[in-house]
């Protein structure tokens, strides 16, 4: 992981490690709450920069980096976003995939209903944001794989 220092809000400094090879942040407990709003910018465009198709798997048990426990998968709600990170029970931190981070800032929310119809009429089939497969928008509008709805 590589250190990036950003801007918290109220004109604090915060570091947080980021891991581009496997496309995930590591926060120590409150970082991500503490972000200022170009912090979080800048986070988006490091995701752009960032961001491959070709991503690796992650390994079946991820650890802490400041006390080696096992991070627990944990699954969150933000406004009516789902989005899913690896915390520490000990809470010093949690490990978060760049997607699932701009789900829980708000940047990726589902489509609306009228969105989805606009988008039939347009477009047949998609790939889905979060595992690569094709949704077909005349059967549905949910990943048949992930079940994940689609999102922009």
């Amino acid at each position: 992981m590589t250190a990036l220092t950003l801007d918290a809000r109220l004109g604090g400094h915060l570091t947080i490690n980021v891991c581009a090879s496997c496309q995930a942040f590591w926060f120590d407990q409150f970082e991500s709450l503490q972000l200022s709003p170009g912090s979080t910018l800048k986070l988006m465009g490091f995701i752009g920069q960032h961001s491959s198709p070709g991503k690796p798997p992650l390994p079946d048990m991820l650890r802490c980096p400041r006390c080696a426990s096992r991070l627990l998968l944990t699954h969150d709600l933000q406004r009516n976003m789902r989005f899913s990170y690896w915390r520490c029970d000990n809470e010093h931190g949690r490990f978060i995939g760049f997607f699932d981070f701009l789900k829980e800032k708000n940047f990726i929310h589902p489509l609306s209903p009228a969105q989805i119809e606009q988008l039939r009429a347009n477009i047949q089939i998609v790939n889905c944001s979060n595992c690569g497969a094709a949704i077909d928008l005349e059967s549905g509008s949910v990943c048949s794989y992930c079940h994940s709805p689609i999102s922009m």
